[in-house]
Parts: structure tokens; C-alpha cells; sequence
């Protein structure tokens, strides 16, 4: 996103992008607004922005993203802060309020992608981290038998319920499940036929529950709804 009031300079940017490389999906915006709208409802980007601008300047905007990415689940933009000023306390003021990078008034188009490039590693990075991250919460909450909630990730969501219950003063219904003679089912064909069943079993309750519903496996054979 390049995010400039001035449309000389959103021009010079774009003449110095386009050739270089057309393989990005680039966007030319005039108001800071427009650029935190587009961030709000797309992925991550690197952000080429001018500091002084009407009605919200580029450290108001570092302000407004940074408290935006920091709900659950957005991802992390990177922010380049175009100034003509050199003085290092500006720079280092505007590195607090949330820029990643500043580049100095006349832009040098070869130091421009150069900077661009490090937003881009960096942004892929931090998609890779927050990935990996999304996968291990999973892990850490599933059974990998059932594909259903460990206890543990079961516990948390009791204890989310029960407490909205005392809120609200709301109904609150628990199913448990345990499965007869599964013992049985192990002692004399396997534990394969033990697991297959368990795996079964969770698919028919994982098809007959609402989909805000929890299904948990609770303990070896024993089932929560």
C-alpha cells in the first residue's frame, strides 16, 4: 500500500514500482483512512506511507494499525514512513509510535525497493511465525485419536460456560458420554477396534451437535458434549 495525500508523489511512486515489479498487487491511496479500511478486511502488507497528511498523518496511522493488530488474530503490516525530516529525534519518535522503517525525501528508487524487499521478508516471516503458532494451539487443544478437544481445551470451555452462566444466569447443558464395554471391545479384538470405534463414535456427535457446540474426549472411553 502506498498511502500519500500528494498526487505528484503517488505518481513518482508508482512510476518507480510498476516496472520493477508487476508481480505485486499494489494499491495507490490518497487518505490514511482508506489504507487502515483496506488492512482492516485484507491480509498483511508492506505500507509506504508519507508523514504529514491531512486529517490523519503517518504516526497517527502507526498508532491506529498497531491497536488494530492488536486483536486476536491480525496480522502483523509492515510500515515504511516517508519524511523529509533528518533529524534522529524525529526518527527515533517515529520508530516509538510504530514504524518499522523511515526513508528520506528524495526517495532513491534503488533504496526504496531495497526497503521494500526487507518489509516483505519481514511480513512473510511474521506469517510463517503466526502459522506455525496457530497450528501448535491447535495441537496443544486436539486428541489426535478423535480429532475432537482434549481435556484440557474441555476444562477451559466449562469453565467459559459456567461462568457465563453466573452472568447471565443462562442454561447450561453437559453431556457425558461413556461408552459400554468398550474394555470388552480392546480385550478381545485390539486396540485398532477400540480406536475405531472411538474415532466413530466422535464422528456421530461431531454430525449431531450445533456447530458452537464443544465435544470433548473427556478420558479413555468417556465422551463430553
Amino acid at each position: 500500500l502506498c498511502v500519500d495525500d500528494d498526487p505528484q508523489m503517488l505518481n513518482a511512486l508508482r512510476r518507480n514500482l510498476h516496472p520493477r515489479h508487476r508481480d505485486w498487487d499494489v494499491h495507490y491511496l490518497s487518505r490514511a483512512a482508506d489504507a487502515l479500511e483496506t488492512l482492516a478486511a485484507g491480509p498483511e502488507a508492506v505500507v509506504v506511507t508519507d508523514w504529514l497528511m491531512p486529517e490523519i498523518d503517518g504516526l497517527e496511522f502507526c498508532r491506529r494499525l498497531r491497536r488494530m493488530e492488536n486483536e486476536p488474530g491480525r496480522p502483523y503490516s509492515y510500515v515504511i514512513i516517508l519524511t523529509g525530516r533528518q533529524e534522529p529525534e524525529y526518527l527515533v519518535h517515529a520508530l516509538d509510535q510504530g514504524a518499522d522503517d523511515f526513508l528520506s525525501k528524495p526517495i532513491h528508487p534503488g533504496e526504496l525497493m531495497a526497503r521494500i524487499g526487507v518489509g516483505l521478508r519481514t511480513v512473510e516471516l511474521q506469517r510463517r511465525l503466526r502459522e506455525a503458532n496457530e497450528r501448535l494451539s491447535v495441537l496443544a487443544s486436539t486428541d489426535p485419536l478423535t480429532g475432537l478437544h482434549n481435556r484440557r481445551r474441555g476444562s477451559e470451555v466449562l469453565a467459559e460456560n459456567l461462568e457465563r452462566v453466573r452472568r447471565g444466569k443462562e442454561a447450561l447443558t453437559a453431556i457425558l458420554i461413556d461408552l459400554d464395554k468398550f474394555k470388552e471391545v480392546n480385550d478381545h479384538h485390539g486396540h485398532e477396534a477400540g480406536d475405531a470405534i472411538l474415532r466413530h463414535a466422535a464422528e456421530r456427535l461431531r454430525a449431531e451437535s450445533r456447530a458452537y457446540d464443544c465435544v470433548v474426549r473427556w478420558g479413555g472411553d468417556e465422551l463430553l458434549v
